[in-house]
């Protein structure tokens, strides 16, 4: 999924926790950079603090509907709560590791910029993938009205045309029907 997830975005991340039952083995959870930022040391070269957003879907939780965050520095990870007078400290865990507990995977980084990546959707890649999905459109639309044969009669009026409930069956109704019909003239 990281690795997936930084093709298409350009990075991605992964954070390490661990686990709440206390057996003290690793949790690894990964994180888009659509709900996710972090801050680079470029001295260190690593991240010096990071932060998440989500809004919590758990119905049993006391924050449902909320919107929450975590602040995950080089001595703490705190966890925020949206309130009407802004954000509050839900939860705090000093861990005082001196490092933060957040990864990120840069897809093809170089030395001149290690933080952000290439991404594989380029402009010209998304340029043809909209052209494609317009296409697509089209096909579906011209389908639509084109695809079944259609029959034609001459000669006849809108009052010839009735709804399954009795009432009269507009022009533009019959046009997009199956039958297409045009009123007898000079």
């Amino acid at each position: 999924l990281v690795h997936e997830q930084a093709m298409s975005a350009g990075w991605t991340y992964a954070i390490v926790g661990v686990d709440d039952d206390g057996s003290g083995f690793p949790v690894i959870t990964t994180e888009s950079a659509l709900n996710m930022t972090a801050s680079w040391d470029p001295v260190k070269r690593e991240i010096s603090s990071a932060l998440q957003l989500y809004r919590d879907n758990d119905p049993t939780s006391d924050t449902y509907g909320q919107s929450l965050a975590t602040l995950y520095t080089r001595d703490a990870i705190v966890q925020l709560a949206s309130a009407k007078t802004g954000w509050t400290v839900a939860e705090r865990n000093d861990h005082q590791q001196g490092f933060v507990p957040v990864v990120q995977f840069t897809p093809r980084p170089r030395f001149r910029d290690r933080l952000r990546g290439r991404s594989e959707m380029t402009p010209a890649w998304r340029n043809t993938q909209d052209r494609a999905a317009r296409t697509l459109v089209r096909m579906e639309i011209a389908s639509e009205f084109f695809a079944a044969a259609k029959v034609y009669i001459l000669g006849a009026s809108e009052e010839s045309f009735q709804k399954s409930d009795g009432t009269k069956a507009s022009a533009w109704e019959t046009y997009t029907g199956r039958l297409s019909t045009l009123e007898a003239d000079e």
